[in-house]
Protein backbone atom coordinates (compact mmCIF):
# COMPACT_ATOMS: atom_id res chain seq x y z
CA UNK A 1 0.00 0.00 0.00
CA UNK A 2 2.78 2.32 0.51
CA UNK A 3 3.50 2.11 -3.11
CA UNK A 4 0.29 3.08 -4.04
CA UNK A 5 -0.13 6.21 -1.48
CA UNK A 6 3.43 6.89 -2.97
CA UNK A 7 2.16 7.16 -6.48
CA UNK A 8 -0.66 8.99 -5.62
CA UNK A 9 1.34 11.92 -3.45
CA UNK A 10 3.74 11.93 -6.36
CA UNK A 11 0.56 12.41 -8.97
CA UNK A 12 -1.00 14.57 -6.70
CA UNK A 13 2.65 16.66 -6.77
CA UNK A 14 2.88 16.99 -10.17
CA UNK A 15 -0.49 18.41 -10.54
CA UNK A 16 -0.47 20.36 -8.05
CA UNK A 17 3.34 22.19 -9.94
CA UNK A 18 1.30 21.89 -13.50
CA UNK A 19 -1.50 24.00 -12.06
CA UNK A 20 0.25 26.39 -9.80
CA UNK A 21 2.76 26.87 -12.97
CA UNK A 22 -0.63 27.44 -15.44
CA UNK A 23 -2.07 29.71 -12.82
CA UNK A 24 1.09 31.73 -12.66
CA UNK A 25 0.97 32.47 -16.35
CA UNK A 26 -2.79 33.64 -16.60
CA UNK A 27 -2.29 35.41 -13.27
CA UNK A 28 0.80 37.65 -15.15
CA UNK A 29 -1.36 37.62 -18.61
CA UNK A 30 -3.90 39.31 -16.46
CA UNK A 31 -1.92 41.78 -14.45
CA UNK A 32 -0.12 42.52 -17.99
CA UNK A 33 -3.79 43.39 -19.58
CA UNK A 34 -4.69 45.34 -16.36
CA UNK A 35 -1.63 47.79 -16.32
CA UNK A 36 -2.89 48.36 -20.42
CA UNK A 37 -6.63 48.78 -19.23
CA UNK A 38 -4.77 51.28 -16.07
CA UNK A 39 -2.84 53.23 -19.17
CA UNK A 40 -5.82 53.69 -21.05
CA UNK A 41 -7.92 54.84 -18.59
CA UNK A 42 -5.26 57.97 -17.09
CA UNK A 43 -5.53 58.25 -20.89
CA UNK A 44 -9.09 58.64 -21.14
CA UNK A 45 -9.28 60.79 -17.54
CA UNK A 46 -6.98 63.40 -19.14
CA UNK A 47 -8.89 63.46 -22.50
CA UNK A 48 -12.62 63.91 -20.11
CA UNK A 49 -10.33 66.68 -17.97
CA UNK A 50 -10.08 68.52 -21.24
CA UNK A 51 -13.48 68.04 -22.14
CA UNK A 52 -14.84 69.23 -19.26
CA UNK A 53 -12.45 72.29 -19.53
CA UNK A 54 -14.01 72.87 -22.90
CA UNK A 55 -17.43 72.61 -20.82
CA UNK A 56 -17.07 75.00 -18.09
CA UNK A 57 -15.65 77.28 -20.95
CA UNK A 58 -19.25 76.47 -22.70
CA UNK A 59 -21.29 77.24 -19.93
CA UNK A 60 -19.76 80.69 -18.79
CA UNK A 61 -20.11 81.80 -22.61
CA UNK A 62 -23.71 80.73 -22.03
CA UNK A 63 -24.35 82.64 -19.59
CA UNK A 64 -22.59 85.34 -20.80
CA UNK A 65 -24.82 85.51 -23.54
CA UNK A 66 -27.98 84.81 -21.35
CA UNK A 67 -27.01 88.41 -19.76
CA UNK A 68 -26.99 89.94 -23.00
CA UNK A 69 -29.89 89.13 -24.06
CA UNK A 70 -31.88 90.20 -21.00
CA UNK A 71 -29.93 94.07 -21.74
CA UNK A 72 -30.75 93.56 -24.98
CA UNK A 73 -34.80 92.95 -24.70
CA UNK A 74 -34.46 96.00 -21.85
CA UNK A 75 -32.43 98.17 -24.90
CA UNK A 76 -34.99 97.34 -27.53
CA UNK A 77 -37.88 98.79 -25.28
CA UNK A 78 -35.81 101.74 -24.58
CA UNK A 79 -34.65 101.77 -28.58
CA UNK A 80 -38.81 101.96 -29.24
CA UNK A 81 -39.50 105.29 -26.58
CA UNK A 82 -36.51 106.82 -27.95
CA UNK A 83 -37.47 106.25 -32.02
CA UNK A 84 -41.03 107.56 -31.11
CA UNK A 85 -39.71 110.23 -29.30
CA UNK A 86 -37.21 111.10 -31.76
CA UNK A 87 -40.41 110.96 -34.87
CA UNK A 88 -42.23 113.29 -32.27
CA UNK A 89 -38.67 115.92 -32.26
CA UNK A 90 -38.84 115.65 -36.36
CA UNK A 91 -42.87 115.92 -36.97
CA UNK A 92 -41.78 119.61 -34.31
CA UNK A 93 -38.80 120.38 -36.03
CA UNK A 94 -40.96 120.54 -39.65
CA UNK A 95 -43.54 122.29 -37.43
CA UNK A 96 -41.39 125.22 -36.51
CA UNK A 97 -39.85 125.43 -40.27
CA UNK A 98 -43.60 125.88 -41.63
CA UNK A 99 -44.12 128.56 -39.08
CA UNK A 100 -40.27 129.84 -40.16
CA UNK A 101 -41.16 130.15 -43.91
CA UNK A 102 -44.59 131.69 -43.27
CA UNK A 103 -43.40 134.30 -41.13
CA UNK A 104 -39.56 134.98 -41.93
CA UNK A 105 -39.24 137.65 -39.82
CA UNK A 106 -39.68 135.59 -36.93
CA UNK A 107 -37.02 133.52 -36.97
CA UNK A 108 -38.25 130.38 -34.46
CA UNK A 109 -35.96 127.51 -36.02
CA UNK A 110 -32.42 127.22 -36.31
CA UNK A 111 -32.47 124.91 -39.05
CA UNK A 112 -30.91 125.59 -42.87
CA UNK A 113 -32.97 125.01 -45.84
CA UNK A 114 -30.00 122.61 -47.00
CA UNK A 115 -30.55 120.18 -43.91
CA UNK A 116 -33.16 118.28 -44.41
CA UNK A 117 -34.86 116.94 -41.16
CA UNK A 118 -34.14 113.74 -40.44
CA UNK A 119 -34.52 111.28 -37.88
CA UNK A 120 -31.57 109.58 -36.00
CA UNK A 121 -32.42 106.23 -37.79
CA UNK A 122 -32.76 107.87 -40.85
CA UNK A 123 -29.35 109.24 -40.05
CA UNK A 124 -27.92 105.99 -39.09
CA UNK A 125 -29.41 104.63 -42.08
CA UNK A 126 -27.51 106.84 -44.33
CA UNK A 127 -24.50 106.59 -42.75
CA UNK A 128 -24.48 103.41 -42.92
CA UNK A 129 -24.79 103.26 -46.51
CA UNK A 130 -22.34 106.05 -46.80
CA UNK A 131 -19.61 103.85 -45.12
CA UNK A 132 -20.87 100.48 -46.91
CA UNK A 133 -21.41 99.09 -43.54
CA UNK A 134 -24.19 96.95 -44.22
CA UNK A 135 -23.44 93.80 -44.94
CA UNK A 136 -23.48 92.49 -48.68
CA UNK A 137 -26.84 89.94 -49.33
CA UNK A 138 -28.46 91.38 -45.95
CA UNK A 139 -31.52 93.96 -47.31
CA UNK A 140 -32.09 96.87 -45.62
CA UNK A 141 -34.68 97.69 -43.09
CA UNK A 142 -35.56 101.08 -44.41
CA UNK A 143 -34.96 102.49 -47.86
CA UNK A 144 -32.35 104.99 -47.85
CA UNK A 145 -34.31 108.19 -48.92
CA UNK A 146 -33.57 111.38 -47.29
CA UNK A 147 -36.99 112.94 -46.48
CA UNK A 148 -37.92 115.67 -49.14
CA UNK A 149 -37.96 119.38 -47.60
CA UNK A 150 -41.59 120.69 -47.70
CA UNK A 151 -41.87 123.50 -50.13
CA UNK A 152 -42.22 126.74 -49.23
CA UNK A 153 -44.65 129.83 -49.99
CA UNK A 154 -43.21 132.37 -52.35
CA UNK A 155 -41.74 135.32 -50.51
CA UNK A 156 -43.15 138.70 -51.25
CA UNK A 157 -40.69 140.72 -53.22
Amino acid sequence: MKNTTRARVLAMLALATLAANMSGCLGWEIRDELRRVNTSLDDIKVQLGTVNDGLLKLERTNTLLSNLDMKLASMETTNASLSSIDAHLASLRRTLNNIDSTIPFLKVSDDDKANPIETAEDKATREAGEQGAQPAGEPSEQPTQEPQPEPTPAEPR
